[in-house]
């Protein structure tokens, strides 16, 4: 049996009319848990601080607490559509989704989890490390 990849649609991409497939369903939940349990291992591992990574194209976006509404907002769209093409021939799963918390001081819970695209997952999380923001999480 073979994972399916769900993916968020390319910008200008209608949505697919489909109906949910509970197993597929499932499968999504296990590898995305999967995901989100390795990454906050990995935040646990390192100082976070110490990375040299960079936030370039949202230089004035708070990371501290995301708003998915702002996100996916016209606005929100037109600047994470090119964005995230930047990187479909270049980061595996681009588009796959992927579970980010909301508040970046609290774990992985229904309430402070939204699903979006993985390109978007590490640009905001590469932009938390470099902030320090995952350092209040990783010391509890």
């Amino acid at each position: 049996m073979s994972i399916v990849k769900p993916r968020a649609p390319l910008p200008g991409e209608a949505l697919p009319e489909v109906e949910n497939n509970p197993d597929i369903e499932r499968q999504w939940v296990v590898k995305a848990v999967a995901h989100s349990e390795a990454y906050f291992k990995l935040i646990n591992a390192v100082d976070t601080t110490a990375l040299r990574l960079t936030k370039t194209v949202f230089e004035k976006m708070s990371v501290d607490v995301i708003s998915e509404d702002q996100m996916k907002s016209a606005q929100g769209k037109a600047v994470w559509g090119p964005f995230m093409m930047r990187f479909k021939e270049r980061v595996q799963d681009f588009n796959f989704l992927t579970m980010l918390r909301v508040d970046s001081s609290k774990d992985y819970s229904q309430e402070n989890t939204i699903v979006v695209p993985r390109i978007q997952f590490l640009a905001i999380e590469v932009a938390r490390n470099r902030e320090g923001k995952n350092t209040k999480i990783t010391s509890s």
